[in-house]
């Protein structure tokens, strides 16, 4: 009979023990291996007991439910403060995110700022008038040289660049363009140029010899020569009406200041009696229809008019034999020395006068860049034959014609 089967709990050791009688049904199974066991001895030792983590004194004065009760309101107060404590994060949340709204609006009105700011081809462009008082070209104008000279652009060479020879540079070529074109125009110290573009002295030096020498050699292989009868045809009537129609060329000179240099040889070639002063000489011939012929080389102030002439060989792209070349007086006075002027000989220089002012006008516009009215630095005189190849033809190619309409 299963009712007489000895159990742990009913040892004489235990019964007047103060535990908790809590009988599973794993334990009578446990209890009924073990009195099924061989051995008939009681097994003396104390079975497990597993206490609840969560006990209840029911003892106490307090009910079960009055200690649910206060843990729940415990519960309830950690609740609020958690809430409180999300709310105010929340709130956090939204003012930085308010405050980095606000950051991103400055930080974008100070980019468009800085690129008002900042001197290149894409922030100037958007500014015409700005854009052409800096460089002295319209936006449509300086687009025009560049398309012009983009198939050759490659082939620009810096002096003395170590830096970037797989062809990653700080400046676009248009930016470096403008640059040029900013520096003649306002005779800008290179420092200054290298401040506005945020780059050293050293890298706009060799951007402007670079321009420079690429722009007049470009200048060079440019064939102005007047095919025969071009010039006859295009005659303005003014040379008509003067009795000078068989005219094909006017001629001028042009000189420019540079430092005296400190050894005397060169200092007495390059001495002009004209200027009283050290100078460079420049020829620039045109045609009466105020096209360029031609742009010289700069030569020593000492040169005669006449030297110049021939060494540059402008004479010879005169194909028409027979026809008449307008110079100023100048040329070869000491050799002629003609005497003073009659009254019949004053009335026809005057009409050879008001001629030959279109080649003075057109000498006016190259020097609408301030560079070619400064006086430039002895070791820098090859650079000034450059920029006035330079200007020539600049003004040649998107300048209306000076010379008379008809």
């Amino acid at each position: 009979n299963l009712d007489d089967l000895p159990d742990r709990a009913c040892h004489p050791d235990y019964v007047n023990k103060q535990t908790t009688k809590k009988v599973t049904p794993q334990s009578k199974i446990a209890a009924a291996k073990c009195s099924l066991s061989t051995t008939k001895q009681t097994n003396t030792k104390r079975r497990k007991f597993i206490r609840s983590s969560c006990s209840l004194d029911f003892n106490s004065d307090e009910s079960k439910f009055d200690i649910m009760q206060k843990e729940l309101q415990e519960l309830k107060e950690k609740l609020e403060n958690k809430t409180e404590e999300a709310n105010r994060l929340s709130q956090q949340v939204k003012d930085l995110t308010e405050k980095n709204d606000s950051l991103s609006k400055q930080i974008a009105q100070f980019k468009g700022k800085m690129k008002d700011l900042t001197f290149s081809y894409e922030c100037l462009m958007l500014r015409p008038k700005r854009f052409s008082y800096m460089s002295g070209l319209t936006v449509d104008d300086f687009n025009c040289v560049l398309e012009c000279i983009e198939p050759y652009i490659s082939v620009i060479i810096y002096p003395d660049c170590k830096t970037n020879q797989d062809g990653q540079r700080k400046l676009t070529k248009r930016t470096e363009l403008l640059c040029y074109f900013t520096t003649c125009r306002h005779t800008l110290h290179l420092g200054v140029m290298a401040f506005l573009m945020n780059t050293s002295d050293s890298t706009i030096s060799r951007i402007f010899s670079a321009w420079s020498i690429f722009l007049s050699t470009l200048s060079d292989s440019i064939d102005l020569s007047p095919y025969p009868g071009e010039v006859i045809s295009l005659l303005p009537k003014e040379f008509w009406s003067s009795g000078f129609q068989d005219t094909v060329l006017l001629g001028d000179c042009t000189e420019n200041w540079i430092s005296s240099p400190e050894n005397y040889d060169v200092s007495s070639a390059t001495f002009s009696n004209y200027k009283n002063h050290d100078t460079g000489k420049t020829g620039i011939w045109m045609t009466p229809y105020g096209g360029l012929v031609m742009c010289t080389d700069t030569y020593p102030g000492g040169i005669t008019d006449n030297e110049l002439t021939e060494q540059c060989g402008v004479l010879d792209m005169v194909k028409e034999k027979g026809t008449t070349v307008l110079t100023d007086k100048g040329f070869g006075i000491e050799d002629l020395c003609h005497p003073q002027y009659d009254e019949s000989e004053i009335s026809k220089n005057f009409d050879v006068a008001t001629l030959r002012s279109y080649n003075e006008n057109f000498i006016g516009r190259m020097r609408d860049w301030s560079i070619l009215n400064a006086c430039w630095p002895k070791n820098r005189c090859d650079l000034l034959g450059c920029t006035y190849k330079v200007f020539a033809h600049i003004v040649n190619m998107l300048f209306d014609p000076i010379a008379p309409k008809e």
